[in-house]
């Protein structure tokens, strides 16, 4: 007996052994410190109301009427214990009928863990991923407040603009305004993108899948740089090889965004050039692959 009571001093775990009214029999000094009760005497003798507050003792009062009343252990059971000494701990229990050699129980043994710890970083996790949550809701609630605003200035520009080509232009005014028209739309294909930010996220951000000219598209980011070739004193000029298909499938406002960004990232216009030759090569693997899917499916 007193070797068990010494093993049962050396556990970290809270353990306890009681009779079928509840009252200890066996307790370990992890439980006795608990508790603050004497060491020498401890907590035999008495029942657990005796040193929990109201809400925890009926808390196991529910559990021992499985395990004392039909013979069913208790496993794992989480719950905040209050102790009568001001003290209070998440503990983890797990409780088991304890039998006669006859199959009669006789009491219950309890173990129980001090998960405080645990409970205290799962708050603090909890509290992370509220405040991150929170965060996100202000991206979103900002992003809804500046679209109106980056949207309606855009939209003034479009309309402007394409009220002034109904008026008596000549060929460059017009060809100015086009592309003041195009660069709008542009502009606000991106924004859109960034205001639905929220659906890259949710990975329900879609692709079109339109029928265009590559070499059109060409034209058109050669344009967004000519004024620039002029005050430099440089000619702009676009060419392609012939197989270049004439129309291929994609999104014609994505792939342009994406090639004057790679233009405005070029420090002079022979890099401009080169990445208009790469932009070229893609658009010829793109129309063998829609060739070729278009073979098989036929």
């Amino acid at each position: 007996m007193k070797m068990l009571q010494v093993l049962l001093d050396n556990t970290l775990e809270y353990v306890f052994f009681r009779d079928t009214s509840g009252r200890f029999i066996l307790t370990n000094r992890t439980f006795r410190n608990a508790v603050a009760a004497d060491g020498r005497s401890g907590p035999t003798g008495h029942l657990l109301s005796a040193f929990v507050s109201e809400e925890s003792a009926a808390w196991v009062a529910a559990i021992d009427r499985d395990v004392i009343g039909q013979g069913q252990p208790s496993v794992n059971k989480i719950t905040h214990f209050t102790f009568k000494n001001g003290t209070e701990h998440w503990l983890q229990t797990s409780t088991l009928p304890v039998r006669s050699s006859v199959g009669i129980i006789v009491g219950s043994l309890s173990v129980a863990r001090d998960i405080s710890d645990l409970k205290r970083t799962e708050a603090e996790l909890q509290n992370a991923i509220k405040n991150v949550r929170a965060a996100s809701q202000a991206k979103d609630d900002l992003l809804a407040a500046m679209s109106h605003e980056i949207r309606t200035p855009i939209n003034g520009i479009l309309g402007a603009s394409e009220l002034c080509l109904d008026t008596t232009l000549d060929a460059e005014q017009r060809d100015y305004l086009e592309t003041v028209v195009k660069c709008s739309r542009t502009l606000m294909s991106l924004i859109n993108d960034v205001l639905d930010f929220s659906k890259i996220e949710a990975g329900q951000l879609s692709l079109e899948s339109l029928k265009f000219s590559p070499i059109s598209l060409l034209k058109d980011v050669a344009k967004e740089f000519s004024q620039q070739a002029r005050g430099e004193l440089v000619e702009l000029v676009v060419t392609y090889d012939e197989s270049v298909p004439e129309y291929v499938l994609g999104d014609p406002c994505t792939e342009m965004a994406l090639k004057i960004e790679k233009a405005c990232e070029a420090d002079d216009f022979e890099t401009i050039e080169k990445s208009v030759s790469e932009l070229i090569k893609e658009l010829v693997v793109l129309s063998d692959e829609i060739v070729s899917s278009e073979s098989l499916q036929s």
